[in-house]
């Protein structure tokens, strides 16, 4: 056996200390290294939960859609910070201050006593009094607890607690709070995450909120300018949309709380409305009723069922007003009616005096054969000029009508017209005459056109005008523009019948003779072509007595 000297055990213990030593400090280095690493894992699992506890809460409100408010956003929370293990806390309260209540909300994670309850409630109060003018105490608050059950015999207290202001744009309506019976059971991680993750959630309610706000702004001005009546329930009748127009129909003022039943009452004499919308919810079909009549009006109902993933959740109420095409309805089967009649007196005519002309001609001379042949050709022009309205009229309304103006003189137009007429209105005891303004000069118009309808004007005037009665041709110059009325002393056009009058088959008044009808076109043609030469026409009362039909033409 080998003796080492003692030099060299010195040096080797030295050795051996030297490792130790640095294997202490590896292993202290190592062991500061695991330490930050676990704090950071921690940190990054606090901060994931977090994150996933923020976008739950987000998602659940999301899924809410035009349901979202303040008060979602606070139950959301509070329902999901169950799931929240490391917060060891015992109540999620709020109070929230909106339209004129006060609301109080406490969720138990643990079964607390009442005293425990009373206590956070007046030091919530206590917290809002001093930033909010709101009048409160705690009997003025509508109460509501959830979660576990009170416990009378609980000692636990709460002595630890700490607020979330609620406000928005400097507006504040109320606290939210977690409190818990421990001194440590809030440390400033929780407390940071809290305020962190429920701001970020009201920060993207509120983005959401204003998106979906808008969009609804832009559905709610469609629907607001509608002409046809909207009304939007859901599946307990609450009333959700009303437009202008719905009040409008109905004869209602716009009222905010419009209840479904004023809608039901208006409607109650002449069908059930609710029934309707019973049978669409039950059924998912679309109900209608049409000709519906209420006082003077007529109305068309459907009945739409609104769905959301195939499942119904209200209806939608759809009023149209009826009476205009009733009315252009009636006046087309008039028309009908009087077409059937002009069309009827001059073929009769024709083909009884082509018959007589064939059976009789050896028996007839020559002057009755003229007659007849006269007749068969002055009923054929009453069928060219019917035929020639409605060929005007259906040129007007498809916008093509074509003048061919040239440079005329309107005075001498007029006194051909009344040269033309005057012998037809002395044979019925009429006074006919003219005033004509000597200064208007030759300007350029389609004297065709504007001799039509002159000869209108004055063939209505003589038509509606008894005998005795006096008619009246005017002509004035207003410098860019000349103007000529027809005033006649008839039986004048009722207010009602005005606004109508230059609408197709109106007639503007009832003759003494039946067989004076006319198709109902005159007028229209009129208006056609004095718009088309950038005039207008117009109807006024000729006082004391008749109606004045006036027309301008410009002249430059």
């Amino acid at each position: 056996m080998i003796k080492l000297p003692n030099q060299y055990l010195l040096y080797v213990f030295i050795l051996l200390v030297v490792f130790l030593v640095a294997l202490v400090i590896i292993n202290i280095f190592r062991g500061k290294k695991l330490k930050k690493l676990s704090n950071e894992l921690l940190s990054n699992k606090r901060q994931l939960n977090s994150k996933l506890f923020e976008l739950e809460v987000i998602n659940n409100l999301a899924q809410k859609g035009y349901s979202i408010n303040v008060k979602e956003v606070l139950d959301t929370f509070i329902n999901r910070l169950d799931n929240q293990n490391h917060l060891k806390y015992c109540v999620a309260s709020y109070i929230l201050l909106e339209n004129g209540k006060a609301i109080f909300r406490a969720h138990l994670k643990e079964g607390v006593s009442k005293e425990y309850i009373n206590d956070i409630k007046n030091k919530m109060i206590d917290s809002i009094k001093l930033v909010s003018q709101e009048a409160m105490t705690a009997r003025s608050l509508e109460e509501n607890l959830t979660g576990a059950s009170v416990n009378n015999i609980s000692k636990l207290s709460a002595v630890s607690y700490f607020n979330v202001p609620l406000a928005v744009s400097n507006e504040y309506f109320g606290v939210l709070t977690l409190s818990g019976s421990s001194f440590k059971s809030f440390g400033d991680e929780d407390i940071k995450l809290v305020y962190e993750i429920f701001n970020n959630a009201m920060k993207a309610i509120t983005n959401l909120g204003d998106l979906i706000g808008h969009e609804k702004g832009k559905l709610q001005v469609m629907v607001d300018s509608m002409y046809d009546g909207v009304i939007m329930i859901d599946k307990n009748f609450r009333v959700l949309v009303v437009n202008p127009a719905s009040y409008k129909l109905m004869g209602m003022e716009q009222n905010l709380n419009l209840n479904i039943f004023d809608v039901f009452d208006y409607f109650s004499g002449t069908f059930s409305l609710e029934e309707k919308l019973a049978k669409v919810f039950a059924t998912g079909k679309i109900e209608s009723v049409s000709e519906l009549k209420i006082g003077d009006k007529y109305y068309e109902i459907v009945v739409i069922p609104v769905k959301a993933n195939e499942e119904i959740i209200g209806g939608g109420i759809l009023i149209h007003d009826q009476s205009e095409e009733m009315e252009l309805r009636k006046l087309r089967q008039d028309f009908t009616a009087m077409m059937v009649h002009e069309l009827r007196s001059p073929l009769t005519v024709i083909k009884g005096t082509s018959d007589l002309l064939i059976k009789e001609y050896k028996n007839l001379n020559s002057d009755q054969v003229n007659t007849f042949i006269i007749q068969i050709k002055d009923s054929a022009i009453a069928l060219l000029g019917i035929v020639n309205e409605l060929l005007d009229e259906s040129k007007i309304k498809a916008g093509k009508i074509e003048l061919f103006k040239k440079q005329g003189d309107i005075n001498q137009l007029i006194n051909d017209e009344f040269n033309y007429y005057y012998n037809l209105a002395r044979d019925k005891g009429i006074n006919f005459s003219f005033d004509l303004d000597l200064s208007i000069q030759k300007f350029y118009f389609d004297e065709q056109k504007i001799k039509q309808v002159l000869n209108n004007l004055l063939s209505n005037a003589i038509k509606f005008t008894e005998p005795g009665g006096e008619i009246v041709i005017v002509s004035k110059n207003y410098s860019s523009y000349i103007g000529i009325s027809v005033n006649d002393s008839g039986k004048g056009v009722p207010d009602d019948v005005k606004e109508l009058l230059f609408q197709k088959f109106v007639q503007a008044r009832e003759s003494d003779k039946s067989n004076e009808q006319g198709t109902g076109l005159g007028l229209v043609i009129c208006k056609g072509i004095v718009e088309a030469h950038g005039g207008r026409i117009w109807i006024e009362d000729n006082v004391p007595k008749g109606a004045k039909f006036i027309f301008t033409i410009p002249t430059v």
